[in-house]
């Protein structure tokens, strides 16, 4: 299993940066994992990391917030 975390954390950086809002099922099919997987290898990666993201579990989206500053 770790020799798929280069490969998925690359994957999601790059589905991040293409969209704001993502929904957890499509994420969970391109990183080759169940939904309650994805929705549990996502939150741990937004505690480990200084993602500022969000998750909708209602929705089931995870939502991108911007990096731009506010003015």
């Amino acid at each position: 299993m770790s020799s798929l975390r280069m490969p998925r954390l690359f994957i999601f950086e790059i589905y991040c940066r293409i969209h704001q809002r993502i929904d957890i099922g499509v994420l969970a099919e391109k990183l080759n994992l169940n939904y309650e997987e994805a929705e549990r290898w996502i939150v741990n990666l937004i505690r480990n990391s200084k993602l500022d993201t969000k998750i909708n579990s209602n929705a089931g989206t995870v939502i991108m917030e911007s990096n731009h500053p506010k003015v």
